[in-house]
Order: structure tokens, then C-alpha cells, then sequence
């Protein structure tokens, strides 16, 4: 399993590498899947097809924006949607065979354990996030969507609107600084 919480992704490295035929990689994605299909690089659109990885977006951003009650927590926030994608698209629940009620029972002791000195809604707060994380995911079938043009470059996937807009900390904090760089 492949998270790529970063978009851009494919411009400064190949996340695929080393992953099996058959893998999963989950990625940041708010846009429809069609355009996110036509964003990735030709040579990846094939990768994907031809080692028949299971490929799935979620809009972390939108949900850790959502979720947040402090803009720093943004970032923590994101990583804990992914990780309930993490959950929802491994093979890992199955082969341990947990159902759903049981995984998530195990989500919050962890949590609790580690962020239980920091009160029940921190604690909430996150299952609440990992929960959306699970239930957000979009599965993406490359044989659903429209092949053509797949010799053409792909594009740069456009900023998140909740980090550019007016409501946000300035400076180095300032996530619109953070996708133009990273």
C-alpha cells in the first residue's frame, strides 16, 4: 500500500516503485476521478493498468479542513484521514479478520492510549477523522474512465481551494505557501 497525501507527487519521485502488481496506492484527490486520471503522467496511467494496482483518492485536505478545530492541526488531521483509507483499502482487517465494529474498536483504544491524557474529544476527534478517512474513499476504475489521450502530458494538479483562500495563517504556515513549494 501506497499513500501519497501530496498530489504532486509524481513531479519529484515515482511512488509506485517497488510496488507489487497488484498493490494499492491511495492518493490526495478533490477533484472528479476522471481529472485526476488525466492528471497523471502517461507512463504511470499504464503502470497503473497493466500491474492492475487498485488505485483510490480522498480529498484528506477537505476533511482535515473540515475536522480541524485548531488550522495547525490541519496537517495531523490529513494523516489520520489516511490512515482510515489505509484500513478501508488494505488487505490488512481481512487478513487479520476483523470486521469493521472490531477494527474501529481497536483504532480507539489506540488512540485513547496515546492521546488519552489529552481528553475524550481528542480522542473522538481523530476516530471521527480516520472514520471519514474509511468512508470517503473513492475507488478509481481505470477501465470506467475515458483512456483517450493517454500519449498527452498530464497535468498539474490545481491547489486545494481551502488552502488558498482568504481564511488562512500567513507567512510560512500559510498552506497555499506549502503546496507552491513542496
Amino acid at each position: 500500500v501506497v499513500l501519497s497525501p501530496d498530489p504532486n507527487v509524481f513531479k519529484h519521485s515515482d511512488p509506485l516503485a517497488g510496488l507489487q502488481e497488484g498493490g494499492v496506492f491511495i492518493m490526495q484527490g478533490d477533484r472528479p476521478a476522471v481529472d485526476v486520471w488525466r492528471s497523471l503522467p502517461p507512463s504511470t496511467r499504464k503502470q497503473i493498468v497493466d500491474k492492475k494496482y487498485h488505485f483510490f483518492l480522498l480529498d484528506g485536505f477537505k476533511i482535515a479542513t473540515e475536522e480541524a478545530s485548531d488550522p495547525e492541526l490541519r496537517y495531523r488531521m490529513q494523516g489520520a484521514a489516511f490512515m482510515g483509507a489505509f484500513f478501508r483499502a488494505s488487505p490488512l482487517a481481512e487478513r487479520e479478520g476483523l470486521d469493521e465494529k472490531t477494527l474501529f474498536d481497536g483504532i480507539r483504544k489506540q488512540l485513547k492510549k496515546k492521546f488519552g491524557h489529552l481528553g475524550e474529544k481528542v480522542v473522538e476527534d481523530n476516530v471521527r477523522v480516520i472514520r471519514r478517512g474509511y468512508d470517503e474513499l473513492v475507488m478509481v476504475d481505470p477501465a470506467k474512465l475515458t483512456l483517450e489521450g493517454q500519449d498527452q502530458a498530464g497535468t498539474v494538479p490545481q491547489m486545494p481551494a481551502e488552502l488558498g483562500g482568504t481564511n488562512v495563517l500567513p507567512g510560512i504556515a500559510h498552506g497555499g505557501r506549502f503546496w507552491e513549494q513542496v
